[in-house]
């Protein structure tokens, strides 16, 4: 009885890592993903064209600058969920394994609009390292967002972007966001009055 437990164990074990061999593989099969994270990352680039970015922005000795915070988003949009295979550089950042994962690419809208905007009080963006990755950026570390041009009646729209890795092909629950969810944004910008 003894003997027979014991084969019993040693196919089963033969068996299960056998099994975690062949999820590995098919984990790594870029084949059957719908995108990697680089062309997420240049998804919608032209969309944006003209905007400015926060880490572009310009110092200013003007006679006041006040720098303005906004936490979280007033609205967004997900590209719903698709396989796509994170490359290493994304990867590292996020501290998982460079594999193909089911995501979620979310873009996050801060909308605003400032009275008095024109010949006295001017809006100018500003670094913003606690926001998502700016949507026309090449590298996923860099951190901000764009913004439009204020309209007459001083509406302004700020936009920024994050991965949310669901889970991997294999079904293990990831939930990690990268940089960080929409809700913890934190929009810098300026308003500067002559």
């Amino acid at each position: 009885m003894k003997k027979v437990i014991f084969c019993l164990a040693i196919l089963l074990g033969i068996a299960l890592s056998g099994c975690s061999d062949n999820a590995d593989i098919i984990a790594a099969n870029t084949d059957d993903t719908d995108f990697t994270s680089d062309d997420l990352l240049r998804q919608g680039v032209n969309e944006y064209a003209g905007w400015q970015s926060s880490s572009n922005y310009i110092e200013s000795s003007r006679s006041s600058v006040n720098v303005i915070t906004l936490q979280g988003y007033t609205s967004k949009e997900s590209e719903g969920n698709q396989k796509v295979y994170i490359l290493k550089d994304l990867a590292n950042l996020m501290d998982i394994s460079s594999k193909t994962y089911i995501v979620e690419y979310v873009t996050a809208y801060q909308n605003l609009r400032i009275s008095g905007l024109g010949s006295r009080c001017y809006f100018a963006t500003t670094d913003s390292p606690l926001c998502g990755t700016v949507p026309n950026s090449n590298s996923w570390e860099k951190r901000g967002y764009l913004s439009s041009i204020p309209t007459a009646d001083g509406e302004i729209s700020l936009t920024s972007k994050c991965i949310h890795v669901i889970c991997d092909m294999s079904g293990i629950t990831y939930d990690k966001w990268y940089p960080c969810k929409p809700e913890q944004f934190k929009w810098n910008y300026l308003l500067i009055n002559l």
